[in-house]
C-alpha cells in the first residue's frame, strides 16, 4: 500500500515505486511556499533551486546551473556540507542525499537524515515526509543517489 500523499495510488506509484506505508510517514500538510533544497538547508520560507526566475531563491555568487558540481560547491562554501562515503548515521553529523540521473549528474531532490538515522524529504509543493532510507524515494521521478554530503552538527 502507498503512502496517502495529495496524489492518487496511481501517480505515487509512477513517481516513487519503493515509497510504502511501512517504509514512510507524512509529517506536514501540503505547502509550495518551499522546496527539498530550502528544506534540507533549514528554509520554509523560500523555494531554493538554480534557475533566475521569480519566486526562486538561488545565491547569485553561484551560477543557474543545475549541475552537481555547482551544488555541492554552494553547499560547500555556503553551509559547509563535505563529500562523504555513505548514508550511514554518524553521530555528531548531519548528512543530505542528493538525488539525481546517474548520466547527467543533474540534482533532481534533496533528503536530510534525521538524528534518529531515518531521512526527511519535501516532496515539491507536496508533503514532507520522513522516510527510512534513502532508497524509498529511487525511481524514475527523482533517479538514485547521485552524492552524499555532511556537516559536523552546530552546538548550540
Amino acid at each position: 500500500m502507498t503512502l496517502p500523499l495529495s496524489l492518487d495510488e496511481s501517480e505515487i506509484l509512477e513517481n516513487w515505486p519503493n515509497l510504502t506505508i511501512s517504509n514512510a510517514r507524512i509529517t506536514s500538510i501540503d505547502d509550495r511556499d518551499y522546496n527539498c533544497l530550502a528544506f534540507v538547508l533549514g528554509d520554509s520560507e523560500n523555494f531554493w533551486w538554480p534557475r533566475k526566475e521569480e519566486g526562486i531563491y538561488w545565491p547569485t555568487e553561484y551560477p543557474y546551473i543545475n549541475s552537481l558540481p555547482n551544488i555541492q560547491k554552494m553547499l560547500k562554501e555556503k553551509f559547509e556540507f563535505e563529500k562523504c562515503d555513505d548514508e550511514v548515521y554518524e553521530e555528531g553529523f548531519e548528512k543530505i542525499v542528493i538525488y539525481g540521473e546517474k548520466v547527467s549528474y543533474s540534482p533532481k531532490h534533496y533528503a536530510l537524515q534525521l538524528q534518529n538515522g531515518k531521512w526527511k524529504s519535501k516532496l515539491g509543493g507536496l508533503e514532507d515526509i520522513e522516510h527510512d532510507s534513502i532508497d524509498a524515494l529511487v525511481g524514475d521521478f527523482y533517479g538514485k543517489p547521485i552524492a552524499i554530503l555532511k556537516r559536523k552538527l552546530q552546538k548550540i
